[in-house]
């Protein structure tokens, strides 16, 4: 289940002096705040579930089941059971926390499209 996430992806700006090269788990809702801050275009981060990838933050990849990746473990949502990366550290509490984490933003997902929620924002 967890190898689905491996993909590939190239953003070409023209502002960009150097190459950037990002070895961090991010996933499709990435990709948006990304290119925005590449381009320079102001927007409300509150109003997409993704991050941009050149961010400080930890990476994190959420599956529809409520699985997730980061950089210190994997989680399968439908054995219960996490696995920590090799050598990483694991604070106590991660589990639990990175599971509320992606049950929020999954459930934040879902109250935009039920409840129509950038008509409320933009409405005409």
């Amino acid at each position: 289940m967890f190898e689905r996430y491996h993909n590939t992806l190239f953003i070409y700006c023209s502002d960009m002096e150097e190459p950037v090269a990002v070895d961090k788990y991010c996933y499709g809702p990435d990709v948006m705040p990304t290119v925005l801050n590449l381009f320079g275009v102001e927007y409300d981060s509150r109003l997409f579930s993704g991050r941009d990838i050149l961010s400080d933050a930890e990476g994190l990849v959420i599956f529809n089941n409520y699985s997730w990746i980061t950089a210190k473990a994997r989680y399968n949502a439908n054995s219960g059971v996490m696995y920590p990366a090799e050598g990483a550290e694991i604070p106590d509490g991660y589990q639990d926390t990175v599971s509320r984490v992606v049950a929020d933003r999954i459930k934040y997902a879902q109250y935009i499209l039920n409840y129509d929620y950038y008509d409320i924002v933009f409405g005409q």
